[in-house]
């Protein structure tokens, strides 16, 4: 039986995402080192984090639960994959001696479904078993960061995101430390860095295996798509959503609408920086002077200014090919952008005057390219 239990509780924004896929690509090198990282399963879905599969094994109530919920998922798949799971559990018991979970799920979970969780666990681990209870914390300044660029890319509005950010705790505040500590008295609770994890060695997951782990073996990496946007990517991207719904034939949803999102999202330039427009918008956050410091740290007082530098070909480049209606939004943009530089500095109010021109030149030149292709297909064709 398990002799060793360690519960990673995230948090969210700090690699978990990454970390929980290593962990599962990693299974059988993990399994063979006596560490079992549960393949937990709900209906079809096999999903790396163990969030959804242990709440639907500790809540009263798992077809309430927000996942089951979206996809549709029955009360009698929830039963049946709650009793594959426990088997999952048993049968790791009696060849593993560390079970390890990862779930910041668990993280915000109340006193009773804590001690749900501790009723499992005991029934599939040793008598004297150990827990330890992990968790990374991220500077305040790159949590928020990091959030307002996700939900952008998602393509909510940025006054919606203060919103949600003011409406909620921030960063690790929802972690029940004191329920954790009176469920499990006797676990070790450990605090992570996650930017000083992000410096060690191969970065975060090794440091995971090694430090929380205790596994210092080669492992299988997983390569993650989740970049940072540019501060030119983000301005238009936010302006792009803000301004889409008064123009008919912009999509408000479906793949047009988040294909546009995703092309200004490639755009080049410097890294996306909190501004004082998210300053003034985050009212509910205590300690501001983080966000202050964050901004005077990345040079950009006011979000205009990240156009003082920019890179005219990649912008060039992706607002040629955005649809019509996106690149009208863009271009407006950038045109002011450009009259408000005018007098302060000429030279970059020109160079965007230039970007304006050379887009619309390139879209004339891609137009008349596209016809010609049709035409020598038809001629052709004939």
């Amino acid at each position: 039986m398990f002799k060793h239990v360690i519960i990673h509780l995230g948090l969210h924004k700090t690699g978990t995402t990454s970390i929980q896929r290593t962990l599962r690509k990693n299974y059988n090198a993990l399994l063979n080192n006596g560490i079992a990282y549960p393949q937990l399963t709900i209906a079809t879905f096999k999903p790396a984090n163990h969030s959804w599969p242990i709440i639907n094994l500790v809540s009263d109530k798992p077809s309430l639960y927000h996942l089951n919920i979206r996809h549709r998922i029955k009360q009698i798949e929830i039963s049946t994959s709650n009793s594959s799971n426990l088997n999952e559990l048993q049968s790791l018991s009696s060849t593993s001696r560390t079970l390890l979970i990862s779930a910041e799920g668990i993280s915000n979970l109340d006193t009773p479904h804590l001690e749900r969780l501790k009723k499992l666990i005991e029934s599939i681990a040793d008598q004297e078993a150990t827990f330890e209870f992990h968790y990374f914390k991220r500077d305040i300044g790159n949590y928020i960061t990091s959030v307002v660029q996700e939900r952008l890319k998602g393509g909510t509005l940025e006054q919606s995101i203060f919103d949600g950010l003011n409406a909620s705790k921030m960063s690790n505040d929802y972690l029940r430390i004191d329920a954790l500590k009176r469920t499990f008295p006797q676990s070790i609770i450990t605090e992570h860095s996650f930017e000083e994890a992000c410096k060690y060695k191969r970065g975060l997951e090794q440091y995971f295996l090694e430090k929380v782990v205790g596994y210092k073996q080669s492992y299988k990496s997983v390569k993650m798509s989740n970049e940072s946007l540019s501060a030119q990517s983000y301005e238009l991207i936010q302006n792009y959503i803000s301004n889409s719904n008064q123009y008919q034939e912009v999509p408000l949803s479906g793949s047009d609408y988040q294909k546009n999102i995703h092309l200004l999202s490639m755009i080049s330039g410097d890294k996306f920086r909190l501004n004082h427009r998210h300053v003034k918008g985050i009212t509910a956050l205590d300690n501001k002077h983080l966000l202050e410091e964050n901004i005077l740290s990345s040079h950009v007082k006011q979000p205009e200014d990240c156009w003082e530098k920019f890179d005219f070909n990649s912008t060039c480049k992706h607002l040629i090919i955005v649809n019509d209606e996106c690149r009208k939004i863009s271009l407006k943009y950038l045109n002011n952008v450009a009259l408000n530089f005018k007098n302060n500095s000429p030279t970059t109010s020109a160079k965007i005057i230039s970007l304006i021109i050379t887009v619309k030149l390139g879209v004339m030149a891609r137009s008349i390219l596209k016809a010609s292709k049709i035409k020598l297909k038809k001629i052709h064709s004939e």
